[in-house]
């Protein structure tokens, strides 16, 4: 499986996506994650939008990485429908 980087390290922007053979892995920063309930909330949120995902979300920083079938921009929408902000690129 071959890996190319699209855009920059979230040091420098708020999302780094990576292309694979079955879709993206992204980085991006979620705000407005308080406790392990709102970290299960986006959890859950992805899961239903793309029940093959795999999300790894960081609480204290508030960085998650997710590895979807899913565009950048549909995950932004269901992580930002599920009540959270996810600052722009």
């Amino acid at each position: 499986m071959t890996f190319q980087l699209l855009e920059a390290p979230v040091s420098r922007q708020p999302h780094r996506i990576i292309t694979k053979d079955d879709g993206i892995m992204i980085e991006m920063r979620i705000e407005g994650l308080a406790c392990k309930g709102c970290v299960s909330s986006v959890e859950q949120a992805i899961a239903a939008a793309d029940p093959a995902a795999k999300t790894e979300i960081d609480l204290d920083s508030g960085h998650a990485r997710i590895e979807s079938s899913l565009p950048k921009e549909r995950l932004i929408a269901v992580v930002e429908a599920a009540g959270y902000d996810v600052p722009a690129a």
